[in-house]
């Protein structure tokens, strides 16, 4: 009896040790139908071995297992009923000759590259109840024209869209809250993105992807002839111009400070105008503009100097408003700051009362008006107007000096007269 207790404990080892051992798995029943669809008693199609062309998955399957249809370039079609309700990444991934897709139902999401680098994909009609869109779920569909992102998506993954080559305009709905990095990088033809009204979380201007709140130009579509930033931008984002071959120019408002690294990444702009606002460029990796024009001393001018392209000065930096103590003007007057400077140093005007003067002549002098008034100064050069307040002449004293003495003299002979 312990010799068969102890037989069956080392039968059930083994059991147990093949069990678990790497590679070894436990499969469910599995049917194949006439058209090579094979899935297992779960209602998961798990793998296709029929003749390809236009297919159709059949009612017993619920789900699809990743990767099942891969590299099979002999699909043409592929329609999805609602009875699917999920399947797993990269179900079609590489099938070059697919060319069109119709799902349904409702299978929650299209995962990660469900349809990458179908090549000839051209027609994809999506039910409205998906809510995301995987990363890279239709990277290098190179044929695909045109998409429509369904109302339902509140995601778009990274590269969803990259090197979509024949894409030509998206509209991203309302319901979209997030969108990944690089989804329509390498689309050449992309003219423009535009965000529905009512999104919360992006907007959009002149075809460019920007944040609700129009300071962050997220993205320049590729296949834009030009681009006008909108004056409310405070960031242009990494990336927002990469790879825009048909933007030659660019005028960078006022209203920006922050250009990111690698913004103009790739891109064809040969010309810019950076102005002085902008006090952070990034490192732009694959961007040799021809000339790059602002003020001087300002990141403009470093940004060039330091990569050796040419820098085209406006002037020096823009002038900054001197601060209003409130002595140099009153309620009744204006201020003029014109300087005309015929000689050395600088002339500073300031005027009250309506009246303007200006600093001709001067040299290192201020000059302040009110009521009509005119008070010099700091040293200037001889002005032949008389000024009160520049002391009683000298020779007025002198005279009366004289004038004294000689009475005396007229008073004396006068008494020895007598």
């Amino acid at each position: 009896m312990q010799i068969l207790k102890k037989g069956f404990s080392i039968f059930a080892a083994v059991c147990l040790l093949l069990a678990v051992m790497p590679g070894q798995t436990v499969r469910a029943d599995e049917t194949t139908d006439e058209n090579g669809f094979t899935v297992d008693d779960s209602g998961t199609l798990v793998a296709y071995s029929g003749a390809g062309g236009a297919i159709t998955i059949p009612e017993s399957v619920s789900t699809i297992a990743s990767g099942v249809f891969a590299s099979n370039t002999s699909i043409t079609s592929v329609t999805i009923p609602s009875y699917v309700t999920g399947m797993g990444t990269a179900v079609f991934y590489n099938c070059t000759s697919l060319g069109s897709v119709s799902i349904e139902g409702d299978i929650g999401s299209i995962p990660a590259e469900t349809f990458y680098n179908c090549t000839s994909l051209t027609s994809v009609s999506i039910g409205t109840s998906i809510s995301s869109i995987g990363s890279q779920a239709f990277a290098e569909c190179s044929s695909l024209s045109q998409f429509t992102i369904p109302e339902s998506v509140g995601s778009i993954g990274d590269k969803a869209f990259y090197d979509c080559t024949s894409l030509t305009g998206i509209t991203i709905p309302a319901g979209v809250s997030s969108i990944g990095s690089n989804v329509f990088t390498g689309c050449s033809r992309l003219a423009s993105i535009s965000a529905a009204s009512g999104n919360g979380t992006y907007a959009s201007s002149d075809g460019c992807l920007y944040n609700k709140a129009m300071t962050r130009l997220i993205r320049c579509p590729e296949g834009k002839s030009g681009a006008k930033i909108a004056t409310s931008t405070v960031t242009i984002g990494a990336g927002a111009f990469a790879n825009c071959k048909s933007v030659t120019s660019l005028t960078v408002p006022d209203s920006v400070n922050t250009i990111e690294t690698d913004a103009f990444s790739g891109s064809s702009i040969s010309t810019i105008l950076i102005p002085a606002s902008v006090t952070s460029i990034g490192s732009q990796s694959s961007w040799s503009p021809s000339t790059i024009s602002g003020y001087s001393g300002t990141q403009a001018q470093v940004y060039a100097t330091g990569n050796g392209i040419s820098f085209q000065s406006l002037g020096g930096e823009n002038p900054q408003p001197t601060p209003d103590n409130g002595n140099n003007s009153n309620s009744n007057g204006s201020t003029d700051t014109s300087n005309s400077n015929n000689g050395s140093g600088s002339a500073t005007t300031v005027t009250g009362g309506g009246t303007a003067v200006t600093g001709g002549n001067v040299i290192g002098a201020t000059k302040y008006s009110n009521s009509g008034k005119t008070v010099t100064s700091g040293s200037h050069e001889k002005d032949s107007t008389p000024k009160t307040g520049d002391g009683i002449n000298p020779v007025f004293f002198l005279c009366i000096g004289v004038l004294l003495v000689g009475v005396y003299f007229v008073v004396s002979n006068r008494k020895k007269a007598a």
